[in-house]
């Protein structure tokens, strides 16, 4: 008899574990040993893997390598008490019907309060304050400029200033209580025991796509910061399908991400809240088709390696370490707002402020953009995105100071203007798919190279992103065009 064939609450006794190799050596270190007892506890609502008890922790396996495993009846086992309120909440959270519901309202759940309830208390707030639009209120602005014109400062540095920083950073600053409510609840879920759940309930549904339920978490973590996301791969044993959820992951919006999406919404889709969990759909939907089209291939080989994974018991996080760690996360994105942030929005504003005139280079006046140094260069590759409807300059450098940090793209436009484009929901779609389908900011992208390890992979996965984002965006507006759609 193998371990795969024993019933629900049935407790056998380990006889031996067959195969060899990476397969053999990981069931062995995870305690699955001769004469070991195995409580089969139950299984995932789709059918697979199972829950197994074994010394005095809980961990998953898939049937296929449960088949490896040689057993006999054994008495059954008095259930530890310690365990008691674990299993019945199990049995609510992972019921064979309720379970996969049950996530997915919590994962919906955690968005809405994040992004649309917190969203909404700030944009109210905001306008309460003077606040009159998403790109900034008058009121701190004419305190500031009315300060530095008694110092006396040159025209340019109060320009820089208002235009530059205040406009550039503190837009983005002020999605920090939407960021906060989403760290917060990434910590709770992570804490509680409910995120581990997560990858043993979808690990049938994504091992289709050449992932496993270790690529769940990683997933869930990238929604708040590519980073953590990239980094929380290091536990996934396979060596293809970590590199694989490595760059996947990325497709998911992460926090930097939601001004953006934000933006969108409040230009072309007024009260659209279906905006933002239709964005996380779509990536999702694109890292799925992504590691389905690449799985098996050389880049990303398939390893026959078990999907061992310990299911803690639930626990209520205490406020020290869950308010922690959300202040940790939290510290890391103001970090970044403090430096790249700060670096992109000073360059965005020099090259918008300076260019060439009919009497040499010089400081701009504030209608003279289309003369700027950064009007030259978003012209040049603006005709490479006008198929996707917003061939704009102003769009297209945006786009690049992206690539510094998400949240910058705001910024920018903050700095320089939306164009008319993406007051239009076709354009305006096409640029949101876009920028959440590119290749992620720098950090990102270091912690993507750290972790695959492989330069021309790395190089790989820059190029296909790009070029998957773009085909989007295109396919997306030149269908709505054929459509009639605005």
């Amino acid at each position: 008899m193998t371990l795969d064939q024993a019933k629900l609450g049935q407790t056998v006794t380990v006889l031996r574990v067959r195969g060899e190799g990476a397969l053999r050596r990981r069931l062995l270190d995870m305690g699955v040993l001769r004469g070991t007892e195995i409580t089969v506890e139950g299984t995932a609502p789709l059918g697979d893997p199972m829950e197994l008890s074994l010394r005095s922790y809980t961990l998953t396996l898939r049937r296929a390598d449960a088949a490896l495993v040689e057993v006999a009846p054994a008495c059954p086992r008095a259930p530890h008490p310690r365990h008691t309120a674990t299993r019945t909440l199990d049995k609510l959270l992972l019921h064979p019907v309720l379970a996969l519901p049950l996530f997915a309202s919590v994962m919906l759940g955690m968005f809405w309060f994040s992004i649309s309830l917190v969203g909404h208390w700030t944009q109210a707030l905001g306008e309460a304050l003077g606040g009159t639009s998403l790109l900034g209120g008058p009121g701190g602005k004419a305190l500031l400029d009315w300060w530095l014109a008694g110092q006396g400062c040159p025209l340019w540095f109060r320009d820089f200033l208002l235009d530059g920083l205040l406009a550039g950073v503190g837009t983005v600053l002020g999605f920090l209580p939407q960021l906060t409510a989403l760290f917060f609840c990434l910590s709770f879920l992570e804490g509680c025991g409910y995120l581990s759940r997560g990858a043993y309930l979808l690990d049938r549904a994504v091992r289709r796509f050449g992932l496993s339920g270790s690529s769940v978490v990683p997933y869930i973590l990238a929604c708040g910061c590519a980073v953590p996301g990239a980094l929380a791969c290091r536990t996934i044993q396979r060596h293809g399908c970590r590199c694989l959820t490595v760059f996947t992951a990325a497709f998911l919006p992460c926090a930097a991400k939601l001004p953006v999406i934000a933006l969108v919404a409040q230009l072309a889709f007024p009260g659209g809240w279906w905006l933002a969990p239709a964005a996380y759909g779509v990536g999702l939907t694109a890292a799925l088709f992504s590691s389905w089209l690449l799985s098996g291939s050389k880049r990303f080989p398939k390893e026959d390696i078990p999907f061992l994974l310990e299911l803690p018991d639930y626990r209520l996080p205490p406020s020290s370490a869950l308010w922690g760690r959300t202040w940790e996360r939290l510290g890391e994105f103001l970090k970044k707002a403090g430096t790249l942030l700060v670096l992109s929005s000073a360059a965005v504003w020099w090259a918008s402020s300076f260019g060439w005139t009919g009497t040499g280079f010089a400081y701009l006046s504030s209608g003279a953009l289309d003369h700027s140094l950064l009007a030259a260069l978003g012209s040049a590759l603006a005709p490479l995105f006008s198929l996707a409807g917003w061939g704009d300059w102003r769009a297209v450098v945006a786009c690049l100071t992206g690539l510094l940090a998400k949240e910058s793209i705001v910024g920018t436009l903050a700095i320089l203007g939306c164009p008319a484009a993406l007051y239009t929901p076709a354009a305006a779609l096409s640029f949101l798919l876009f920028n959440l389908l590119c290749p992620p900011c720098l950090a990102a992208l270091a912690a993507r190279f750290q972790e695959l390890g492989q330069g021309r992979l790395f190089l790989f996965t820059l190029v296909y992103q790009t070029a998957f984002a773009l085909l989007v965006s295109i396919g997306l507006y030149q269908g709505a065009c054929l459509l009639g759609l605005p």
